[in-house]
C-alpha cells in the first residue's frame, strides 16, 4: 500500500500518479479517493500515514508552503529515519526540499512528457520497494554535437518549398478548371494525403461526372502515375465510377514512355506546365482538332507581359489574370 501525501493545488498530479501506480500493481491511497464524507480527516490521515508502509510525497512550492501537508512529510520523515516506513519524494514542480529531504533520493517528473514521466515515475517506484535501481529501458542521447545542431550549420534552401509550389500549381489547375467548367463543384483534398488533388464534378463529355485532378512538381514516373492512382483515383472515385477519367498536372518534363502507358492502362491524362512556343490557341487546336487528347500537353500562360512559363512559375512570378484551360477535362 501506498500513501500519497499532497496539497489540494497539486490534486490533479497526485490523481495521475495514483492511476499509474495502480496500473502497474501497486495499491495507492490518496484524499481524492479514500477519504470517506463525514469523517474526521485528520484522524483519516493519521490512520493511513501509521498504516501504509509506503508514503508518496508530490513535492512542490505549493506543497511546501502549506502547513498541514508540512506536517505529514514530517512524520513520514521521521518514520523513514527510524526504518519504519520508505519514503518515496516525486518532484512535479522546481522547488527547494528541505534540508532532511534533501538526503534521500527523489523521483522528478519535471520537465518530462508524459510518456517519459510515466517511464521514470514506475521505474523510481520498482527501485525504491525492491533496493536495487533498475537500468534505462532508453538509450541515452548522444551529448556532443547532435544532427539537429550539424543541420543548422547547413543553408536553408532559398526557393520555395515542395508544399508552397504545389500548392501554386493546384491553384492554376483550380483556375483553369473553373474556366472550362464554370457549373462545376471543385474542392481541394486535404494537405496530409500523399497526392494533392481537386475533387471534380460537373458536366464532361456530355454526361455527369466526378473526377479527380492530381498535381505534382516532379514529372511523373511509373511508380508515381501508380501512387496517384492507388492513393486517389481507386480507393474515391473507381467505386463510384469504374472508367473513370483522371488527370495528373506537374510542373516536369516530358513524361517518359512507360510512364505515359501505365497512366493510358489507369486512364489518367497527363499534362505538363512548360514553356511553349505555340500560342494557347494552337496549343488547343492541336489537341483538340483531331479528336483525341496527347499524352502530355504543354501549356503556355498568357498575360500583358507575355508568357508566364515554368521558370516564372518555380520563380514566384506574375500570377495571369487570365489562364488558358484547353486540358481540364475536355473532349
Amino acid at each position: 500500500m501506498v500513501f500519497i501525501s499532497y496539497t489540494a493545488a497539486d490534486e490533479p498530479w497526485a490523481v495521475w500518479v495514483a492511476w499509474q501506480l495502480r496500473q502497474a500493481g501497486y495499491r495507492p491511497r490518496l484524499q481524492a479517493w479514500h477519504a470517506v464524507p463525514g469523517r474526521n480527516l485528520v484522524g483519516w490521515t493519521v490512520q493511513e500515514l501509521t498504516t501504509a508502509p509506503c508514503v508518496m510525497v508530490i513535492l512542490s512550492p505549493a506543497y511546501l508552503s502549506s502547513e498541514w501537508p508540512r506536517a505529514e512529510l514530517n512524520a513520514a520523515l521521521a518514520a523513514s529515519v527510524s526504518g519504519r516506513r520508505l519514503l518515496v519524494p516525486v518532484r512535479v514542480a522546481p522547488c527547494e526540499s528541505p534540508p532532511l529531504l534533501r538526503e534521500i533520493a527523489r523521483i522528478s517528473l519535471v520537465d518530462h512528457g508524459e510518456a517519459d514521466a510515466l517511464r521514470v515515475l514506475i521505474e523510481g517506484m520498482h527501485a525504491a520497494v525492491g533496493g536495487e535501481p533498475m537500468l534505462p529501458t532508453v538509450a541515452p542521447a548522444f551529448p556532443g554535437c547532435n544532427g539537429e545542431a550539424w543541420d543548422r550549420q547547413v543553408p536553408p534552401f532559398p526557393g520555395p518549398d515542395r508544399l508552397a509550389l504545389t500548392s501554386r500549381l493546384l491553384g492554376l489547375a483550380e483556375d483553369a478548371c473553373r474556366q472550362r467548367h464554370p457549373e462545376a463543384t471543385i474542392r481541394r483534398d486535404g494537405p496530409g494525403g500523399l497526392f494533392r488533388y481537386l475533387d471534380v464534378a460537373g458536366e464532361r463529355d456530355g454526361e455527369r461526372q466526378r473526377w479527380p485532378v492530381g498535381a505534382s512538381i516532379d514529372s511523373p514516373d511509373v511508380a508515381a502515375v501508380e501512387a496517384f492512382y492507388e492513393a486517389v483515383v481507386k480507393p474515391v472515385y473507381v467505386p463510384v465510377d469504374e472508367w473513370v477519367g483522371s488527370e495528373l498536372v506537374h510542373l516536369g518534363e516530358p513524361v517518359g514512355e512507360e510512364a505515359r502507358r501505365q497512366a493510358r492502362r489507369r486512364r489518367i491524362r497527363l499534362f505538363s506546365l512548360a514553356e511553349a512556343s505555340s500560342p494557347p490557341a494552337t496549343a488547343a487546336a492541336a489537341r483538340c482538332g483531331c479528336g483525341r487528347p496527347p499524352q502530355a500537353h504543354f501549356w503556355r500562360l498568357s498575360c500583358r507581359r507575355g508568357a508566364v512559363g515554368r521558370q516564372s512559375f518555380l520563380t514566384g512570378g506574375i500570377r495571369p489574370p487570365s489562364i488558358p484551360a484547353p486540358w481540364c477535362g475536355g473532349q
